[in-house]
């Protein structure tokens, strides 16, 4: 037994404690920042970045004091601790319906490692395994960013993580040197790393590493359960569902109350929660929706995510018709197969994340035909789906949809000689106000006339609106009593897009169009690191869906095609710095959807700069000899050949037909009080040159120079 102990401390005793403090301090920060990116993207609790951080400067503190000392029972402490470790990470996995649902897990199990393995870093190597390690945190916030904020942390990495490579180097430098001599190592020890780092082969080392950090976090990025991998392999959902809801139709958390009665008073723009999530949508009011975001949405081909669909105009607001559907549960829940089959169709996955609490909708692109979720489905005559369930933030869930790819001239084409409407239907879709001016009617008549096919018709009045209406969320409410579509035609030429929806709506069913109006979110920003498409509270939208025969609901945004109301005082001159910011704007969508991501932008110039600059200066040594090169002129002599003069100046020449060994035999005789170990330098590197020019290396240069220098203070003497 004692054997055995005996056998377990040798392996794990250390072999060279690191005494640099610097190059702990480096490491240490790297993966504090490694920490912090996990905390802000939201990949691991805040709660656990927060134990872990004073956990992680302990742990580093308590090494370096016990970088020489047995810690056998440390180690044994550490290694129980791993166990729990794994043993909570299985725990969690367990309950997983996919592979993102392992990430928070795995993130997780990746801190645990780094706050135990920091109480155990003695040595150079182990120092290198926590830099290493704290590749995969920063890879696994990678997977979890909903924005280009996270490449300013990144950044940050990256740059405390070169600082930290820069230290193994100097580490693992001064312990070559200390293999040629103890006196040579007590003489070039302090300074080999740097004059190590100002030569030509530095450069190179530098930009290598910086290349092999990229490389690895790429690597591990890869290959972690990313949205990408998940969304057609394992169709991620929620294991749980959320608090069961009655049977009120859609439940709007957001809203100041559950829900608006027709022909009640206006909302008023007080609402903060999106007012087209409901059973009535009053067109009075615009709202006030956040740039928070709410949803995170993987899909192959993005479209509007629909949520509710209304078929009933009063005039002044929409409200819904459908009965109330029975709830199917899962997962998957089957749906019936969308109307239409002339259609030409693709079919997509999309997974949904909600990042807030949100109406109990499944928001998807349309047509869906299958849903994994936790919580039940109802899948109502008019392609609304709902859940009898809360849906809080966190959950999660898969639609599968056959999104319509007809071509436009198919589209075009189609007639009413082969329509799947049902005559119930269709009178429900053309339904009109009594009281509807009869100038809207006259102007549909006007826009359509000529015009025998339902998309042709919605094609005509949606070039109109684009022609004729402005885009403007700060227009006052029409008077009271007064049409809302009557209103935007007529009087004042300006809305937002429930009223720009509505008209279109309203003008193609005066046409003898069947249509209606369905409000979602359009499909976000897209994310450059994850692909993730994050969409905001403020992305809520309306628009029209027309009834194509032999195609189905066909989606059209009369809101894109209408041009934002201008600012009667244009705008003051910019700055030409400004005007090239707008300038990146207008191409890189990314930078207006984030706040940091201009922020980043700078600070990814100025440490581009900073790197071109510090490769400028590594290589300064290597231009000069090619600049004396072209000038004709010889390169500075080497270290022995400049020990050569020195001793010919002391009354000491050398034969030139000396080998170095005997050059410096001589001197020895000659000078008792030159220091062999520097002359040993001088001749070590000085063969390296002229036998071995491939075991010549910028340290033993370095040493040479200490040693030289050495030299010339003894012969001054």
């Amino acid at each position: 037994m004692s054997g055995a102990l005996a056998w377990v401390r040798a392996a794990n005793r250390t072999g060279r404690p690191e005494e640099d403090r610097g190059l702990r301090v480096a490491v240490a920060c790297a993966v504090g920042v490694s920490v912090l990116g996990v905390a802000v993207t939201g990949a691991a609790p805040l709660t656990d970045a927060v134990v872990v951080t004073p956990l992680l400067a302990a742990g580093f503190a308590w090494s370096h004091v016990r970088r020489a000392a047995d810690n056998s029972a440390m180690k044994a402490l550490l290694a129980l601790g791993a166990l729990l470790a794994l043993w909570r990470f299985f725990g969690a996995v367990q309950v997983s319906a996919s592979l993102d649902d392992t990430r928070q897990p795995l993130a997780q199990l990746f801190l645990a490692v780094q706050v135990l393995h920091a109480f155990d870093v003695p040595a150079r190597r182990d120092l290198g395994f926590s830099l290493a390690a704290s590749l995969t945190l920063v890879a696994l916030a990678g997977t979890a960013t909903t924005g280009l904020s996270f490449g300013f942390v990144l950044a940050l990495y990256l740059g405390i993580a070169a600082w930290a490579s820069a230290g193994l180097q100097r580490s693992s430098a001064r312990q070559r040197a200390e293999a040629l001599s103890p006196i040579t190592a007590l003489i070039a020890a302090p300074d080999a790393g740097r004059a190590a780092d100002s030569a030509p082969g530095a450069a190179l080392r530098t930009a290598a590493t910086a290349l092999g950090l990229l490389v690895a976090a790429g690597l591990v990025f890869s290959v972690l359960p990313t949205p990408a991998r998940a969304r057609l392999a394992g169709l991620p959902f929620s294991p749980l569902p959320g608090a069961a809801l009655p049977d009120a139709g859609v439940v709007n958390p957001a809203l100041p109350f559950a829900g608006l009665q027709a022909g009640g008073d206006s909302v008023g723009s007080e609402a903060t929660g999106y007012f087209g999530f409901a059973e009535y949508m009053d067109l009075r009011t615009a709202g006030h929706p956040s740039d928070d975001p709410v949803l995170r949405v993987r899909v192959d081909r993005p479209r509007l995510l629909r949520g509710i669909v209304f078929d009933t105009y009063d005039g002044r607001s929409w409200q819904r018709s459908s009965a109330q559907p029975e709830a199917l549960t899962g997962p998957p829940v089957e749906l019936a197969e969308p109307l239409g089959d002339l259609a030409q169709r693709r079919q997509v996955t999309t997974t949904v994340e909600l990042l807030a609490d949100t109406p109990n909708l499944y928001f998807a692109p349309a047509d869906a035909l299958r849903v994994w979720s936790a919580g039940s489905v109802a899948q109502w005559d008019d392609g609304t789906l709902t859940t009898g369930a809360t849906h809080g933030a966190g959950t999660v869930y898969s639609v599968v949809s056959q999104i319509d790819v007809t071509p436009v001239e198919r589209l075009r084409a189609a007639t009413p000689a082969r329509d799947h409407l049902s005559d119930t239907d269709r009178a429900r879709y053309l339904q009109l106000p009594p009281a509807l001016p009869q100038r809207v009617r006259d102007l549909a008549e006007d826009l359509t006339v000529g015009i025998d096919t339902p998309y042709g018709r919605a094609e005509a009045v949606q070039a109109w609106l684009g022609e004729h209406v402005e885009y403007a969320l700060g227009e006052p409410p029409p008077p009271g009593g007064a049409d809302v579509v009557d209103h935007l035609l007529f009087t004042s030429r300006r809305g937002w897009c429930e009223p720009i929806a509505t008209s279109m709506t309203v003008l193609l069913r005066a046409a003898g169009v069947p249509a209606r109006v369905a409000t979602g979110f359009q499909p976000g920003t897209r994310q450059p690191i994850t692909g993730w498409w994050t969409v905001r509270a403020s992305e809520a939208h309306a628009w029209s869906e027309v009834w194509v025969p032999g195609h189905g609901w066909v989606a059209f945004d009369p809101t894109g095609a209408v041009p934002l109301a201008l600012d009667p005082d244009p705008p003051a001159p910019r700055p030409p710095l400004f005007a090239a910011l707008a300038w990146l704007r207008a191409r890189v969508p990314a930078l207006d959807a984030d706040p940091l991501a201009v922020a980043l932008l700078a600070v990814a110039a100025a440490l581009g700069g900073a790197a071109l600059g510090g490769a400028a200066l590594a290589l300064r040594p290597a231009l000069r000899l090619r600049a004396l090169a072209r000038l004709g002129r010889r390169p500075p002599a080497t270290p022995f050949a400049r020990l050569l003069r020195l001793l010919a100046q002391r009354g000491l020449p050398a034969e030139p037909w000396r080998t170095p060994r005997e050059v410096a035999a001589a001197a020895r005789l000659a000078r008792a009080d030159l220091p062999p170990d520097a002359l040993s330098t001088l001749v070590q590197e000085e063969e390296a040159r002229r036998y071995a020019p491939t075991t010549h290396s910028c340290e033993l240069a370095a040493h040479a120079e200490h040693a030289l220098r050495e030299l010339a203070d003894t012969l001054r003497r």
